[in-house]
């Protein structure tokens, strides 16, 4: 694109009226062209620029094509021209830049010769300008903002029109939420908490989920809470999705204008390639997108994420590899077990509390419990504990049955030299001690140079074997 065009499609971009009334043939913008057109004006819009490498792209066009917007359109009609200058004058351009368009227009007229150096001298005006207008909009007072009230989809807990984390250690229920949640959507209920007073109508939710089975882990939930099944949508093959492009994601929501949440579960796994889950810059490149999306179409989109193994550092600190995944959430909430008491029967009980929220105050810490047929139920009054508290606590008692599952296994294999791992596993569970639990006892203690693990065969038939080295801890 050569200068002359630059400075005449700036103007266009800003006053796309001027169109039909300048040119000979308007109708070259219809179809194709004017999709052209539309694209670069979108960018132009957002950033007081345009590129054609990004609109072919974009538009899935060869740069070739793009030829076809100039065509033929920059042969003025003389007696709309001073309709033109006055126009870009009433958007208040500098009247040097006026002046050298009127000018160059004119001699095109007549001579059909362009003169280069004016024309770049146009372009350098046209960007200082620019460059005006990105300063002022950078500041302004807030005597011109106007107050906004949140909408929600749970009130106090998670907003419409934002990024919300559901984050928590392994296993302890942040699947069973959000299928539990999708399913009082699905139905328009209202949701539990003494401060709800949300009530939507029945709405969809798209559920992706990178690890849990449709068939098996998430229809059976979903009915064991009585969802109304057409307001579920899924991917059938969610890993070929990725964060890389939002695009996907638009047109789920122009399909299925109904929905109102989108979760992903969890959301490290479809952050995409080339990312490095423990630099701000690089999570708040893909996380950025998502929640302008989400501001854009009014939905609230949930992550599911897991705490990292810093057990000892500031709970917000925990939530995936870098700050920026609780950074960009509005709000966070987390999903544990309830460890007020340590009674058999207070097992499948879990609490949910809020670890961030950017909003309003703290929303109270609830309790729910996971029924044998996979309904959750919420009690009906607010518990009176705090998130730090909550997870301090579970994090002291994490580290103490970490601490039984080491002894438990040196103990197992003195009795039982060079057992088969997963008997091993088997009866470590019999005896109240996670599969979790004895692998990372047993990593830590071959670390130590105390266990000594040994394989035989391949495939179907490998077979692992632990015994102790009798050595001491290294």
């Amino acid at each position: 694109m050569n200068e002359k065009e630059k400075a005449v499609l700036y103007v266009l971009l800003e006053n796309p009226a001027l169109l039909e009334k300048v040119f000979i043939n308007p109708t070259i913008f219809k179809g194709r062209s004017k999709d052209i057109f539309d694209e670069l004006q979108r960018q132009f819009r957002e950033s007081q620029s345009f590129s054609y490498e990004e609109a072919a792209d974009k538009l899935n066009l060869k740069i070739s094509q793009f030829h076809d917007l100039f065509e033929g359109c920059y042969r003025f009609d003389a007696s709309k021209l001073e309709f033109m200058l006055k126009k870009i004058e009433a958007e208040s351009l500098s009247k040097e830049i006026i002046i050298l368009l009127k000018k160059e227009m004119e001699a095109e007229l007549k001579t059909g010769s362009i003169n280069e150096s004016k024309m770049t001298e146009i372009e350098r005006m046209f960007k200082k300008r620019n460059e005006l207008n990105d300063a002022e909009r950078l500041s302004a007072d807030y005597d011109s903002v106007k107050s906004k009230n949140i909408d929600w989809l749970w009130t106090g807990r998670i907003p419409l029109g934002m990024v919300t984390l559901i984050a928590g250690h392994p296993g302890t229920g942040k699947s069973f939420f959000t299928t539990w949640l999708a399913a009082k959507l699905s139905k328009g209920e209202l949701l539990p908490g003494p401060e709800s007073k949300t009530h939507l109508k029945p709405c969809s939710t798209l559920l992706i989920a990178a690890e849990d089975d449709p068939e098996q882990t998430i229809k059976p939930r979903l009915q064991g809470n009585e969802a109304d099944f057409s307001k579920i949508i899924f991917f059938t093959e969610p890993m070929k999705f990725s964060l890389d492009s939002v695009r996907t994601l638009e047109r789920e929501l122009d399909k299925n204008p109904d929905i109102k949440m989108i979760v992903l579960d969890p959301l490290t796994a479809f952050l995409g390639t080339k990312i490095d889950y423990f630099k701000d810059p690089d999570v708040r490149l893909k996380l950025i997108p998502l929640k302008q999306l989400a501001q854009e179409r009014k939905i609230a989109i949930l992550g599911v994420v897991h705490f990292n193994k810093k057990e000892d550092a500031e709970l917000i600190t925990r939530i995936g590899g870098s700050m920026a995944f609780a950074g960009v959430a509005r709000s966070v909430l987390g999903v544990s077990y309830d460890n007020r008491e340590s009674d058999e029967d207070n097992r499948d009980s879990r609490l949910l509390s809020s670890l961030k929220m950017n909003l309003d105050r703290k929303p109270d810490t609830l309790a729910f419990k996971i029924n044998s047929n996979l309904k959750i139920d919420f009690d009906s009054k607010p518990v009176m504990i705090d998130a730090e508290t909550l997870f301090s606590r579970e994090s002291r008692e994490r580290k103490q049955r970490q601490s039984m599952a080491d002894i438990w296994l040196q103990d197992y294999l003195k009795k039982h030299p060079d057992q088969l791992s997963r008997e091993v596993v088997k009866v470590a569970e019999t005896e109240g001690l996670s599969q979790a639990s004895i692998y990372r006892a047993k990593s830590k203690l071959e670390s130590q140079g105390i266990l000594l693990s040994t394989e035989t065969g391949f495939g179907k038939d490998n077979k692992s074997f632990w015994k102790l080295s009798g050595g001491k801890p290294s």
